[in-house]
């Protein structure tokens, strides 16, 4: 497929992403902002820590702080659900078009971007697994291990992958959080990045840059949502026995 259709072709996945979250979160949309999607609990409680200090009157005088819960008390947030990765990439939007609106715009970006991970990450495992036959035939034996998947075999379908993309993005476990208000647990976009460059890192062993975007992007799944990254350190923990176990057995 020649570049230029390459990124049409992304670009309209990523088109089409955008359009599912904004339908399936309707009528949002028609209310930007004023309304959050939610039940009225938990998502006026997660809404206001971090990210509704930047746009304050009156400041706490930590981010870890919140005067307005349990007012005029006032809660320390260390043990509480925060999702800090969301306040400070929403930070710019929160101060220009409120707190309500920037939160509903990073919650549809949320949608999109771990749809495309998804789609990113599946693309990837399809072209590994088609390729590993072709690889043992065009390669010699003293060749080195690492061969890009997509150069060996023409692109896998778009369409299955976007298809894992959306069922991962817009799954009933998400819309089901995200109507709850819980967008703490509704935030794991970089889920499918973390799991990929963990893939590439197995198959690049001589490169530094994959170890170090999964662990960078490890550590920015912890600051949106510490659960997933607890998941995510589960599965680096097992696919790295599962490849010592692979090795030992070949």
């Amino acid at each position: 497929m020649p570049r230029h259709g390459i990124w049409r072709t992304h670009l309209t996945i990523l088109l089409v992403y955008g359009l599912l979250a904004v339908l399936l979160t309707w009528p949002t949309v028609t209310h930007l902002a004023t309304h959050l999607p939610g039940d009225g609990g938990d998502d006026r409680l997660l809404l206001e820590p971090v990210v509704g200090e930047a746009c304050s009157a009156d400041p706490a005088p930590s981010p870890l702080f919140s005067a307005a819960m349990f007012y005029p008390i006032g809660i320390n947030l260390a043990f509480y659900t925060l999702t800090t990765l969301n306040a400070l990439t929403a930070l710019p939007l929160t101060l220009t078009l409120g707190v309500v609106a920037a939160s509903n715009l990073h919650m549809w970006f949320t949608f999109v971007a771990g749809g495309y991970g998804t789609f990113l990450l599946a693309r990837y495992v399809l072209a590994s697994g088609l390729s590993a036959e072709r690889r043992r035939v065009l390669l010699p034996s003293s060749s080195p291990l690492l061969l890009t998947p997509d150069s060996l075999l023409p692109t896998p379908s778009f369409a299955a992958a976007a298809l894992a993309g959306g069922f991962y993005a817009f799954a009933s476990s998400q819309l089901f959080y995200v109507s709850l208000g819980q967008f703490n647990i509704a935030s794991k976009p970089l889920v499918p990045y973390t799991i990929l460059f963990v893939m590439k890192s197995r198959r690049d062993l001589q490169s530094l840059r994959w170890p170090a975007l999964a662990a960078l992007f490890l550590i920015m799944q912890a600051w949106a949502e510490m659960t997933y990254a607890s998941f995510l350190a589960v599965f680096i923990a097992l696919y790295a026995v599962y490849e010592v176990g692979a090795w030992c057995s070949d």
